[in-house]
Formats: C-alpha cells, structure tokens, sequence
C-alpha cells in the first residue's frame, strides 16, 4: 500500500496571480500553472511558519521511501531536465507534483532556515535536531532504493547483452558449419534426402498419369459395350457392364491443403477423372433403368 503524501501546502502560501491557487511561500512557480511566482524572503517567515512547512515538506520527502512514490518523483525530476513541465511544457498528470531534487531541496531550504534560528532556542534545537534525523533516515532509505534499482538495471543490461552474444555465436556458428559444408561437398549430402523425395515423387507422377490413361481407355470401352447394349435392348447385359464404369485405377496418395491443391499436381487431375467416372456410371445408370421400365410396360 502506498505511503499517503501530505499536502502540497501549508496555511501560509501565497497565491497565484494567473490561476488563484495557493502555494508553498518558498517555491518560485506556481505548482498547477508554472507561472512564475514573487520571491519571498525564508528569513522573514515566522518561526511556526517554518516548522509547519519544513514538516511538510518532510513528510513528502519520507513518502518517496515508497517505491511507486519514488519512482514519480524520480520521472518527474528527469522530465524537468528535459524541459518538460515548465510553463506551457506542463504535461498532465503533474500538475501540484515535486520532483524528488525539488523535494529535498525545499526540505533543506526550511531546515537550514530553522537552524539559523536554533541558536536563541534550545527547544528549537532540539526539534531541528529530530527533523534532520528523520531527513538523513529518509535519504538513507531513498539511497538504497537507488542503489537496488541500479543494481537491477545493471543485471538487466547484462543479461540482455548475453542473451544478444549467444543469439550472434549462434547464427555465426551456423553460418561457418554451412559455409563448410558447401565447401567439402557436405551442402550436397545434406540436401540429397530432399533431392530423393522431390525424385520419388516425380516419378510416382508419371505412373500415375500412365495408369489413368489406361483406365480412361477401359472405362470408354465399357461405354461402348453399354451404349451397344441398351441399343440394342439387352437390358441384362447392360445392368451387369455398369459395375464396370467404377474407377478402378490409381488414386490419390497424398494430402490435399485447405486452399484446394495438392502436395502432388497429378493428384488434382486423377480426382476429376475419378470424379468424371462416377458421373458418368450415375448417367448410364439413369439410362438403363429408364429402359427397364420401358421393357416392364
């Protein structure tokens, strides 16, 4: 759960000529506008004034001992660095929000100012003296978050550099292994199990096409027979030619892809000859069956 930061401000602000808000009497722009702000005088300010804000400011700087508080103030600071955030640069989601160097930096600004004040006040003293124990605690604490973060970052770019020299090792071995097998004739070998398969099927095309072009010569035999017969009237020997006009040559062998081809081009043109044979023996078988019928009346 995250650390509640206090308020950004104390009772005693002054206000912003151009949006009317109340700020911290030390900063010098407006921390919802930017606009620039009058300078007063830390010196002038009332003793209260000073360990009220000094406290406050405190409280943020002890916040940022949460890690996602932190990490805002640090992008905060480092988008100041780069110009953002000042004047007409404000980008959303900062607006009332500290980096964490303005942070410390008012902090001290309020605690050096209580200092100078310690030496008519023991009392004084005694509380300045507790404020900038809890001020080292907090830095210390921040400090050691920076210490990790970078300690992580660090890991981080070291693995990704591995990562990145083993990927490189890799495709430069690949490539030297390759570049010698081309050049010991090794190239050759390993694709000859791929050559073989490509050979295997080509000529398991070309039997393919001799076998289908025997049978369509059976199978137009056969509609010769039948057209004979049914001219004829031989109803009974054109019933038992029409077993004969069912493919009964070479089928397809390999595996057809979801976009209609097949891993072997002959394969396409044996399905529609298949195709084209089961068609024609469903046309004779209409033919003498209608002559069948003819007979029986």
């Amino acid at each position: 759960m995250s650390t509640p930061i206090p308020p950004l401000i104390s009772d005693a602000g002054k206000n912003c000529p151009n949006c009317g808000a109340t700020n911290d009497p030390i900063v010098s722009n407006c921390a919802f506008c930017q606009t620039p702000l009058a300078r007063v005088a830390i010196e002038a300010l009332p003793e209260e004034v000073l360990l009220k804000n000094a406290a406050l400011w405190l409280g943020r700087l002890e916040a940022l001992r949460d890690h996602a508080a932190y990490e805002s103030a640090v992008r905060l600071e480092q988008n100041k660095k780069l110009g953002f955030g000042i004047g007409k640069l404000a980008s959303a989601g900062t607006r009332g929000e500290f980096g964490l160097g303005d942070i410390n930096g008012y902090t001290e600004q309020y605690l050096g100012a209580l200092e100078v004040r310690t030496r008519n006040s023991a009392n004084l003293s005694a509380t300045v003296s507790s404020l900038r124990e809890r001020q080292r605690l907090a830095l210390q604490i921040i400090q050691q978050t920076q210490s990790s973060k970078g300690s992580r970052n660090k890991t981080l770019k070291w693995g990704c550099a591995i990562i990145a020299l083993i990927f490189i090792g890799g495709c430069a071995l690949f490539y030297l292994l390759l570049m010698g097998n081309m050049a010991s004739g090794g190239y050759g070998k390993m694709m000859q199990p791929l050559n073989d398969m490509l050979e295997k099927r080509e000529v398991k095309s070309e039997q393919q096409k001799a076998l289908a072009g025997e049978e369509k010569k059976r199978l137009e035999e056969v509609k010769k027979k039948i057209v004979d017969a049914i001219s004829k009237k031989d109803v009974v020997s054109a019933k038992l030619l029409l077993p004969d006009l069912r493919w009964q040559g070479p089928r397809p062998s390999s595996h057809k892809f979801d976009n209609g081809t097949y891993e072997i081009e002959s394969d396409k043109s044996l399905v529609e000859e298949i195709r084209a044979s089961e068609q024609s023996f469903t046309d004779y078988e209409k033919l003498v069956q209608e002559m069948s019928q003819q007979n029986l009346k």
